[in-house]
């Protein structure tokens, strides 16, 4: 059996959609790379400014998860 490791950046994906995407630009949805406590807390910052933050975490156990603020 072939190994098909997927070579798949979250982050650069969800930044990219988050940009590109009509209804999120319509919105003011913003991007965030969030590392633990204190990026989740510059993120929440931005929502002074923004409607919405796609937040992707880079700190999960072999993971990245993708949450939205908002």
């Amino acid at each position: 059996m072939t190994n098909r490791n997927i070579n798949w950046d979250a982050t650069a994906f969800f930044a990219s959609l988050t940009e590109t995407n009509k209804f999120a630009q319509t919105h003011n949805f913003v991007f965030a790379k969030v590392s633990g406590l204190d990026g989740f807390e510059e993120a929440l910052q931005q929502l002074q400014s923004a409607t919405a933050i796609v937040a992707v975490s880079d700190i999960s156990q072999g993971y990245i998860g993708c949450f939205p603020l908002g």
